[in-house]
């Protein structure tokens, strides 16, 4: 099993309420909408030209224009936009975890929306084949579903779950858990053995009333 490396990871709504989500995996690339912008302009990236045509289009839908919501708009542009095939992108649907990685090719639109290919397709299951089941997953992670924007960027720790996740890692709690239950273990074996033998027909006696 070769292991799943993650350089960034980031979260995507795969359209409003998941829109976009079924064709997505269905045509093996990740779909957003900023319809506003053609993918020549999406490419080519001029920042000052695309705020602009973010704020006029705001305005046009009568929402909020203010500085912050359009730097936060233009931030998730970016992300799709430049994300490279080192990041994973990880999105829920039908109550299971999905994540792919980007082709290092250009945006680009069809009738649907813009979107970007796909370099490892959607899948819903770890590196062995284990499905992704969302209410089964760490809570750093499945929270992540309740962000209301379209993108947003994963902490170190959520990247990080999400690396051992894939490839089937414990975590480092659950190692020192199963470390402490491992001594206890042999603690306990060890005390047994200096029990006098009355003792020991106790101790019996009373697990087994109380296991009834």
């Amino acid at each position: 099993m070769s292991t799943i490396t993650v350089k960034n990871a980031y979260f995507v709504t795969l359209g409003r309420s998941g829109s976009l989500a079924k064709s997505s995996f269905r045509d093996g690339i990740i779909r957003f909408d900023w319809s506003m912008l053609s993918p020549d302009e999406i490419n080519q990236w001029d920042e000052a030209n695309i705020r602009e045509k973010i704020r006029l289009a705001r305005q046009a839908a009568r929402l909020s224009d203010s500085k912050g919501v359009i730097s936060n708009d233009l931030g998730a542009l970016r992300k799709i936009a430049h994300s490279t095939s080192q990041d994973i992108w990880i999105t829920f649907e039908d109550s299971y975890l999905w994540w792919c990685r980007v082709a290092d090719t250009p945006v680009k639109a069809d009738q649907t929306s813009q979107y970007r290919e796909l370099s490892v397709a959607w899948s819903n299951c770890d590196a062995i084949g284990d499905a992704l089941i969302a209410n089964q997953l760490p809570g750093r992670l499945t929270k992540i579903q309740r962000f209301s924007g379209t993108i947003c960027s994963l902490g170190e720790e959520e990247t990080g779950d999400l690396q051992r996740l894939l490839n089937r890692e414990a975590t480092r709690e659950y190692e020192a858990i199963d470390r402490a239950r491992t001594e206890l273990e042999q603690r306990v074996t060890s005390g047994l053995s200096l029990l006098h033998w009355k003792d020991f027909e106790l101790l019996v006696d009373l697990v087994f009333r109380n296991a009834g």
